[in-house]
């Protein structure tokens, strides 16, 4: 069988051999070549590409030199009388982020540990790592690093503070929204930090304090998760992408790996071993890893404009984590065969997520209404502000504030006055609902556009009431796809459509001034493919109120699916057995395919028109 506990093995060994020559016995950081800058120190910078390097030794046994050596860096960096010291902690330091790791390493490897560090070293260890409780620590998953320090600190031996713990999960508690889910903090941010970080902090806690009567409550609290986080990954192994800090790649199966350890039924393990394994080897089939050997930044290729303030060149190790399998209790995982995926379409309102999941042809896809992020790390709204995001493509950021090519908003809305344009974010939620996401955009004073956008694959509609005291174009964008040798693109009139050997995307528009174009985007603005082309529809508007019903269809070839009649008057939305009434009495845009059917339009068919 493949997939033994020695090719997991030597896989983590391919990612953490380029380290080996960065460490030196006289250092306690390392400098990975092309380094770039972040928001923290560079002293910080490089702490962390050598702490989060050593999450792959703490899952390695062997190689004693190599970790001696490792060792001696530690001692470097936790002793204040050297240059190499690492420093004092401050409020929200970065640094607070990087103590789990060698601390786990240090666990991992505790005879190691016990034989080299002395008394001193051991005192040294505890005065900079104790830092952590004197100092400021944000309501989010960081929470979790006061209570892995002081757990592992205790493990070695050392001096820790079980108030700090009690205090850190009652902050943790407050985190937890019900159903599995988690809010990283106080805001309406739902990202992958829910299963990589706040679940698998949770479950590593359980890991060595399977005593505590809490490890029961947060393996259940997993294992609701589970049952809707299984569904972001495609038949193709990847997942979802949307939201921050997707440069940690393959840190999207970290849950999966921690969590089966806990998983003793060899079926259900089976299946995550099947979503770990496809998650990875899709990973390993992108251009992840630069000349020198490293995980490069950006996400299925090198790529600084979809990446936060925060990421250094290290960063990306965080994937790291999804090798904490060897460290399982037991030798389960590794004895039985990874199951391939077998499921049924999918349609399910997720509260927590603010997002409707759905699935469909091996493919998943989230319609989110309500995310968004407290903080501007770059690109915010593009990865948690959208209509859709999906396994089919990945999402689009914007490199410039000008022209539609750099803007590249797929599956959003752009406004244009003159030279000026305006992208969909913060808006205010109407409703959520398994069948209607309903939205205010209200992007400056004259203008607010209330989206009716209906969840569904691989077709999906969105009804726009733009009422206007102003002259301005909006533009609706559907799905990127990659712009490759096998690309095809048709436009006519209102209608758009291109693809290419595994993907569809195409849009409908109805209005006399909807026309429907192909966007040739600017280059690196996709976080799957240097290149893409978005389709769109534009309308121009002036004072007034009017509606516009755009059709979207996304999938990994056309022709899929079958469409619902919708039917669409000044008065509101019929559709699916339901009326969506409008405040006032919006105009139509009048083309000529809704003056022959009159006011109240009826989709019958409408696959004919993308086929």
């Amino acid at each position: 069988m493949k997939y033994t506990k020695i090719y997991y093995k030597t896989l983590l060994r391919k990612f953490i051999l380029p380290f080996i020559s960065l460490y030196h016995k006289e250092e306690s950081t390392i400098i990975i070549p092309g380094e770039i800058e972040a928001s923290y120190e560079n002293s910080t910078m490089r702490l962390e590409s050598f702490s989060r390097s050593l999450l792959g030794w703490a899952m390695l046994d062997g190689d004693d030199e190599i970790k001696e050596t490792i060792f001696m860096m530690i001692k470097n960096g936790i002793n204040r009388q050297s240059d190499k010291y690492w420093g004092k902690i401050k409020d929200n330091d970065q640094k607070i982020v990087e103590m789990f790791p060698i601390l786990l390493f240090c666990v991992e490897n505790k005879n190691l540990y016990e034989k080299l560090f002395d008394n001193d070293a051991r005192e040294n260890m505890q005065q900079w790592f104790l830092q952590i409780n004197q100092v400021h620590i944000p309501l989010n998953n960081w929470q979790f690093f006061i209570v892995l320090v002081n757990t592992f600190l205790r493990l070695l031996g050392l001096n820790y503070s079980k108030k700090a713990i009690d205090e850190s999960f009652k902050q943790i508690e407050r985190m937890y929204i019900g159903d599995g889910w988690y809010s990283d903090g106080e805001t309406f941010q739902r990202d992958y930090y829910i299963p990589f970080a706040l679940h698998y902090y949770s479950l590593l806690y359980s890991k060595y304090c399977p005593e505590d009567e809490r490890a029961i409550v947060f393996l259940e609290r997993s294992k609701l998760f589970a049952k809707y986080y299984i569904r972001f990954f495609s038949k193709d192994g990847n997942s979802i992408p949307f939201g921050r800090s997707l440069t940690y790649k393959f840190a999207q199966v970290a849950f999966w790996a921690m969590y089966s350890n806990f998983i003793e039924d060899e079926y259900e393990l089976s299946i995550i071993k099947g979503v770990i394994n496809r998650n990875i080897e899709w990973w390993l089939a992108q251009d992840i890893v630069d000349s020198n050997g490293f995980l490069n930044i950006g996400y299925s290729y090198s790529n600084q404009f979809m990446t936060e303030y925060y990421n250094a060149k290290g960063s990306s190790y965080w994937c790291l984590k999804a090798f904490i399998f060897l460290l399982n209790k037991s030798d389960a995982f590794f004895n039985i065969k990874p199951l391939e995926m077998v499921r049924e379409d999918y349609n399910s309102f997720i509260p927590a997520l603010f997002s409707t999941l759905l699935t469909y042809n091996g493919q998943s896809y989230l319609f989110m209404n309500g995310q968004n992020s407290n903080n501007e790390f770059g690109n915010t709204a593009a990865k948690y502000e959208k209509f859709m995001y999906s396994t089919v493509c990945a999402p689009c950021v914007s490199r410039s504030p000008y022209g539609i090519e750099n803007l590249a908003y797929d599956n959003s809305l752009v406004v244009q006055m003159g030279e000026t344009f305006l992208v969909r974010k913060h808006c205010q939620v109407i409703e959520n609902s398994e069948k209607a996401l309903i939205s205010i955009w209200n992007p400056i004073a004259g203008l607010s556009i209330q989206t009716y956008v209906f969840p569904g694959v691989p077709y999906h509609y969105r009804v726009h009431v733009v009422r206007t005291n102003l002259n301005l174009k909006l533009y609706d964008f559907g799905s990127a796809v990659r712009n490759d040798r096998n690309l095809e693109i048709s436009i006519k009139e209102n209608r758009a459509i291109c693809c290419n050997k595994n993907q569809a995307s195409s849009i409908y528009t109805l209005g006399d001034k909807g026309l429907a174009d192909i966007c040739i985007c600017s280059p690196n603005v996709n976080l799957q493919y240097p290149k893409v082309v978005i389709p769109y529809s534009c309308s121009d508007f002036t004072s007034g109120s009017y509606y516009i019903i755009n059709c979207c269809y996304n999938d990994i070839s056309v022709g899929n699916g079958i469409l619902d009649d919708i039917e669409v008057d000044s008065g509101g939305i019929s559709y699916r057995g339901r009326k969506y009434h409008f405040n006032d009495f919006p105009h139509s845009n009048g083309s000529v395919y809704s003056s022959f059917i009159g006011i109240i339009r009826k989709f019958k068919l409408i696959m004919k028109y993308f086929q």
